[in-house]
């Protein structure tokens, strides 16, 4: 794998390119990455971008059999579908810790997002091109830095991925104490100063943990569900609620909300479904338009995990499947 980093630098950006070109013809390169996170940081157009991949794959052969792709966050690529379209592989950078996701909410997420990414692939092969947790740092909401946090996630990682048989680029080999990013840019490593950190050597043994598979909330039963926070109208707080005796890895909740007479997919179309958290709690921005603060109606559904969500913009009535395949839903109605 061969990257070519991009910036907003034009002449920069075109020698990267010429040296990754250079490279294929080279032989050199099986895999061939224009940008990196280009589309998270700002400093390329969806347009832009596609740009620099079609000026690579032009210059490549079809014999040399390289796969040309970019690699960014899984949110960016789910934003910009185009450039899945432009790419050979799905090549996704996860990290929950970025978006303050407890651990323990991050392993058990892991199944419902890669249902949510392998959709979105367009039929590719999905990669995560970097996914990683911090041993040390300030923590981030729920999201804590920790040796016991890091070997657990990388633990619950690798296991997932050899059971689902998804490759994996684990962010990252070895400490980088020159970086800067919110205290935990030098605490990513498996490695630090050439020793394995604590719990990171027992993936290498072959013993890893299968947390990432959920457990059984509040035992059986039937199932249930409730809403813990509905905020008020007119407020842009978050929906909050709780599911009861169902699997956290094997449901994901759609939420819906009703607005001048009309049903809207939430919190995004993009991101159209809210995983489900490790005791199983879940959160979701029901204001993400701009009059969803006066929605009138709340409808949340429990779904199976994949179950494709069906849009709403508008419709005066939801999708009357939601019903048929929801274990259990639930309404609100605001004044």
């Amino acid at each position: 794998m061969q990257g070519a980093w991009l910036s907003r630098d034009q002449a920069a950006n075109q020698l990267e390119i010429q040296n990754l070109i250079a490279a294929v013809h080279a032989g050199e390169v099986d895999v061939a990455v224009v940008g990196s996170e280009t589309l998270q940081r700002g400093d390329l157009s969806q347009d832009q971008l596609i740009s620099y991949m079609n000026q690579v794959r032009s210059a490549v052969p079809p014999s040399m059999d390289v796969q040309i792709t970019t690699a960014d966050t899984y949110w960016m690529l789910l934003n910009n579908p185009a450039v899945v379209s432009a790419s050979d592989i799905f090549y996704a950078n996860i990290y929950p810790f970025w978006e303050s996701k407890s651990v323990r909410d991050a392993v058990v997420s892991l199944p419902s997002l890669h249902q949510t990414l392998l959709r979105a692939a367009q039929g590719k092969s999905v990669w995560y091109s970097e996914v990683g947790w911090p041993s040390a740092g300030n923590p981030r909401g729920e999201a804590v830095p920790s040796p016991e946090n890091a070997a657990f996630y990388f633990s619950n990682v690798t296991d997932f991925a050899r059971a689902s048989n998804i490759p994996v680029f684990y962010f990252e080999a070895v400490d980088e104490p020159w970086k800067t990013e919110a205290s935990v840019g030098p605490h990513w490593g498996l490695f630090h100063n050439g020793r394995l950190k604590p719990g990171m050597g027992d993936v290498f043994c072959g013993q890893t943990d299968d947390s990432w598979r959920g457990e059984l909330i509040d035992g059986p039963g039937q199932p249930s569900i409730e809403l813990t926070t509905v905020p008020p109208l007119g407020t842009t707080q978050n929906l909050r609620g709780r599911i009861s005796h169902l699997y956290t890895t094997q449901y994901k909740i759609g939420v819906y909300i009703k607005v001048g007479g009309g049903w809207w997919t939430k919190p995004t179309f993009a991101n159209p479904y809210i995983s489900l958290g490790f005791d199983g709690s879940w959160e979701a921005d029901i204001t993400t338009g701009g009059y969803d603060t006066q929605a009138s109606d709340i409808a949340v559904f429990v779904v199976p995990l994949d179950y494709a969500l069906p849009s709403s913009s508008g419709s005066g009535s939801l999708p009357a499947e939601l019903s048929d395949q929801s274990v259990v839903w639930i309404t609100v109605h605001r004044e």
